[in-house]
């Protein structure tokens, strides 16, 4: 026997490992992903953007103090802001809110793990196809459960 025969049955024995690998604990890793699916990790993520006065949410003291060093976005005006005698609206200030972000590394993972699988299916499924082509002894039930897996 060759070197590239042992390397070919080394490799087809590899594929036919992932898939049998795959087929144990494919139901479990669907439940899992079902459960992430419906309560997906998530961090909440500090937002700050520059709008207008009358889109603020809540000014609070970060915005007084944001507001302090940049003393050139005040316009002098009738009502407003009282600074010594004179009154001062804001051209801008600085909103801040907090979001929830689903982007963690553990959702990454399971987003790359996911495409790995699905990877690894087409190419057991396409090289199953190449080996067996058109004959008549390929296995239907197996093909069913690779497509269903995908």
């Amino acid at each position: 026997m060759e070197i590239t025969d042992r390397e070919t049955i080394k490799e087809k024995s590899d594929k036919l490992f992932v898939y049998m690998v795959l087929q144990t604990i494919y139901e479990k890793l669907m439940r899992a992903l079902k459960e992430v699916a419906r309560q997906p990790h998530q961090k909440i993520v500090p937002l700050t953007r520059v709008v207008r006065p009358e889109k603020v949410k809540k000014a609070d003291r970060e915005t007084a103090k944001w507001l302090n060093c940049r003393s050139y976005l005040l316009e002098q005006a009738g009502k407003g802001i009282s600074i010594g005698e004179h009154k001062y609206i804001p051209l801008k200030l600085l909103d801040r809110k907090k979001e929830r972000n689903h982007d963690t590394y553990e959702n990454r993972f399971l987003k790359w793990m996911v495409t790995r699988v699905a990877h690894k299916l087409k190419e057991f499924l396409r090289r199953y196809q190449v080996c067996y082509g058109n004959a008549e002894s390929k296995d239907p039930l197996l093909l069913s459960r690779v497509e269903a897996m995908r």
